[in-house]
């Protein structure tokens, strides 16, 4: 018996997206080094490579003997960014390039997972292979994603370079820092090619594409239709999964898919990525890969092994160039008289799978590979007239005629057989009440209203067209700053200036897009600094009365020396004196960060990271509490007037 259990990714290949407003985009293009005057110039710059230690195959291997499942990478930890690793190469024009090359010996394929990635407006990242037969990007500012994370990979072969281009106006605002290399080690022997085990033309070639004639009743339903990139603490995966609407049809983001997908591996949600549209335009396989629109990042709503269900709930709403479909479903629990799944075999383009016949409740219990038994009654057994379901078709949904969800993919016999295949699915009509709580069953999350209705039909993402975009910019005595310049990037570039109690708002934005600010108030530096804070700022340095917040710490840091030292106690002095009129060049004259932020240690604020724009993940809705905590440079004790 064959399971479509958790299967680890070889390769990844991202090509152009063609909307601006998303939480991950590739933005085509190539890299700057790829340019004949680079090569010329920079002929004898060599790259070296960092080498991984080596890869240790048996301990990999005895762990797979242990675990259900098969896996095919194993994670490797790193500690890389663009401070202690790569190289940097300086450009005529003052801009500059940092490239990384990283080598694991024995990897049929590598990829990268970051914790802190901030790319700064007009700065781009690569990657690519040795042979520059892939690339993965280009990846920008409208990149970055609110909490840092990202993930680019998987590239065939042991070698990967990453390429960072900045220009020189936003020279030091970038941050890169992977912790995670993903090591591919183990190819599929059922595979067609063991060099071309997963991703793009890995299906087997009987796949039908979902834009064939046997799809054409079925354009609304493939676009609720994602890849998923499973990430865990022990490696990277492919399943399936589908967008789900809920009776309150308020366009909340939730996918379903298989609970196997993740089940005996630590997920790590907030890594991964849900791949939209990813399909050919017309029936037959294309020559190139096809673009494709990517959400980064989600949270684990409710699931259950016994109904092999996992419900999650995308972190960022989406971008309104998916154009998706909130597919519905139904609760009937009847087999459908025929029956059609849509998928992503190994992590390939888009497929669609049909029977012609009646499912069949399958009444036995069903023993997996993994150790899990699906109880009597569970399964709806299929057995397909056209196409076939493979490893990463799991969690894929299975339709009714009426194009509404019944089950999801389990498992089968004779994956990617086209002539043999038979597929299992977990009965949508069991998972609704499930566990009995709503951590393991459906109800809670898909009747909210709780209507008790039997079936619901999909949803067009909502479009609700304009959006307000706004919040407050306060002190810690939570007196409003005026005055602060706040500067929009995203779908719209504009500026405003924040009122007397500092508010700010940018009315009439589209919808769905990822929106950035800038925060500036660079004028009147003298401004709340007196001889009480000297004094303040002399207890601090004696360790006689530390100063009682990361804020005012960071005020105290005049010179932007990243410490406090009496050399900023002279800086204030000569400024109460007006010997020196401003604090000095390319020091501002107030700090700001997100309302109720916790530094990582409050001795020392100037560690955290703090990028020059900071972004919002895309809503559909007004969002007026994007809010900020500013404080005066100098001003220790909250006395600076905030509109001065």
């Amino acid at each position: 018996m064959q399971y479509i259990y958790q299967k680890l990714i070889f390769w990844l290949l991202l090509l152009a997206a063609s909307t601006p407003a998303h939480t991950q985009i590739s933005m085509g293009g190539f890299p700057i080094s790829f340019q004949p005057t680079f090569e010329a110039q920079y002929s004898g710059d060599n790259l070296k490579s960092i080498v991984l230690p080596p890869f240790p195959i048996d301990k990999v291997l005895q762990e797979d003997q242990r675990r259900s499942g098969a896996r095919f990478a194993a994670p490797i930890p790193v500690d890389f960014d663009i401070q202690n690793a790569g190289q940097w190469t300086a450009l005529p024009n003052g801009d500059r390039l940092w490239r990384l090359k990283v080598h694991s010996a024995g990897a049929l394929s590598l990829a990268f997972l970051y914790d802190e990635l901030y790319l700064p407006p007009g700065a781009t990242l690569y990657m690519y292979n040795e042979e520059r037969t892939q690339i993965l990007g280009a990846y920008t500012t409208h990149s970055n994603t609110s909490d840092g994370t990202f993930l680019t990979g998987f590239l065939r072969g042991a070698t990967a370079i990453l390429e960072y281009y900045e220009p020189r106006a936003v020279r030091g605002q970038g941050r890169l820092h992977i912790f995670r290399v993903d090591h591919a080690y183990k190819s599929d022997e059922t595979a067609k090619s063991l060099l071309n085990s997963f991703g793009f033309g890995a299906s087997n070639p009987c796949n039908i594409n979902v834009n064939c004639t046997q799809g054409t009743n079925w354009q609304k339903q493939k676009r609720g239709i994602c890849r998923i990139i499973v990430v865990v603490e022990e490696g990277s995966g492919y399943c399936s999964g589908t967008l789900v609407n809920n009776t309150a049809n308020d366009g909340k983001p939730y996918i379903i898919s298989a609970f196997h997908c993740q089940d005996g591996f630590t997920p790590k949600y907030n890594f991964w990525r849900f791949d939209f549209n990813y399909e050919t335009n017309g029936c037959n396989n294309p020559s190139s890969e096809p673009a494709f629109l990517s959400v980064l990042g989600s949270t684990l709503r409710s699931a259950r092994r016994e109904n092999d269900f996992l419900l999650l709930e995308l972190d960022t709403a989406l971008p309104a160039g998916i154009n998706a479909y909130f597919n519905g479903w139904s609760r009937n629990p009847t087999p459908p008289a025929t029956s059609v799944s849509i998928h992503h075999p190994r992590g390939d383009i888009k497929k669609i799978a049909i029977e012609n016949q009646a499912a069949v409740i399958f009444a036995n219990s069903f023993p997996w590979s993994n150790g899990v038994v699906s109880p009597p009654e569970h399964l709806l057994r299929v057995r397909f007239d056209n196409s076939t379901v493979e490893v990463g078709s799991s969690g894929a949904p299975l339709f009714d005629p009426q194009g509404l969800i019944v089950g999801w993919l389990h498992g089968g016999v004779s994956l990617g057989d086209c002539n043999q295949t038979t597929a299992y699915y977990d009965r949508f009509t069991l998972a609704w009440e499930g566990g009995g709580a709503p951590e393991n069953r459906l109800k809670d999350w898909l009747d909210p209203t709780n209507t008790a209705v039997v079936a619901l039909e999909g949803a067009e993402q909502r479009m609700d067209g304009m959006i307000a975009f706004g919040g407050f910019i306060r002190m810690e005595n939570d007196k409003g700053i005026g005055g602060v310049n706040i500067t929009l990037s995203g779908v719209m570039n504009t500026s405003t200036v924040t009122d007397s109690n500092g508010f700010y708002q940018f009315p009439n934005l589209p919808a769905g897009g990822v929106y950035g600010i800038s925060l500036a108030k660079n004028y009147n530096d003298r401004n709340g600094i007196s001889a009480l804070d000297v004094a303040l700022t002399s207890k601090h340095i004696l360790s006689v009365q530390p100063l009682n917040s990361p804020l005012k710490v960071w005020a105290a840091d005049v010179n932007n020396s990243k410490s406090v030292t009496t050399l900023d106690l002279i800086k204030m002095r000569r400024m109460i004196l007006g010997l020196d009129m401003d604090l000095g060049a390319g020091i501002p004259s107030w700090r700001f960060v997100p309302e109720d932020y916790e530094f990582s240690n409050p001795m020392a604020p100037w560690n955290d990271f703090f990028p020059s724009f900071f972004h919002h993940p895309p809503s559909n809705q007004d969002v007026l509490d994007f809010n900020f905590t500013g404080v005066k440079v100098g001003d220790v004790n909250d006395s600076a007037n905030p509109n001065n």
